[in-house]
């Protein structure tokens, strides 16, 4: 059952690893808040992305489906495992259509692992969502993060709750503000707020919302 939540804050930071090791993914840091109308049972269970490194092969599945692993409330992915179905005989039969949903979900599961909620210290529904990911290039130079919030098996009522987005780009890049950008359920475009910090050669970019915006975040290096 969807978990209703007053706020989602979530607040990214990638670090610039590609520089050391010939280009091959940078690394992010993902700490959200989020506060729901009632405490979440103890034994709720998330899959979240995990820190390996993606298989090629899954990782060009998962963009083909259109795919972005992010943390989901388990039912939501038990879903699709019960959809698995007799994939040997699908696959024999020609159903090319269930075929591809099957090798999908092994995609998506290859990337994923389990965990739960950690509820911060005197409160009862509020929790901390931390992780790590691997984030891969989608072209030289160039990197992408993609987010939907909130979670899914999260919704939020529309009754003056609140999403919050920041990310913190990596040293030395530079965000593509024609490539960056939230999009609301309706379509619209969200305004985003830009930051820049020459000390740390890092950028920074916010967005602030209430109903499940999805967000993209492209930067390069020159």
């Amino acid at each position: 059952m969807p978990i209703n939540i007053k706020l989602q804050d979530f607040t990214a930071t990638i670090h610039q690893s590609s520089r050391y090791n010939n280009d091959s993914f940078d690394l992010v840091h993902v700490e959200s808040l989020i506060v729901t109308d009632e405490p979440i049972p103890n034994d709720t269970i998330w899959y979240i992305p995990n820190s390996k490194i993606i298989d090629p092969v899954f990782q060009k599945i998962l963009q083909a489906a259109n795919i972005n692993p992010q943390p989901t409330e388990e039912s939501l992915i038990q879903s699709r495992i019960d959809s698995f179905g007799d994939a040997v005989n699908e696959a024999l039969s020609g159903d090319s259509e269930e075929t591809k949903k099957d090798i999908t979900t092994l995609a998506l599961l290859s990337v994923l692992s389990k965990t739960t909620l950690k509820l911060v210290e005197k409160t009862s529904n509020t929790y901390l969502l931390s992780y790590d990911y691997k984030l891969f290039p989608i072209s030289n130079n160039t990197y992408e993060l993609k987010v939907q919030l909130p979670f899914p098996g999260f919704i939020m009522p529309d009754n003056g709750d609140k999403i919050q987005i920041t990310v913190v780009t990596p040293m030395d890049a530079t965000i593509d503000k024609n490539n960056t950008n939230g999009i609301d359920e309706n379509g619209n475009s969200i305004t985003p707020q830009y930051a820049n910090f020459p000390n740390s050669r890092k950028e920074a970019i916010s967005f602030d919302y209430s109903t499940d915006p999805t967000f993209t975040i492209r930067y390069s290096y020159q």
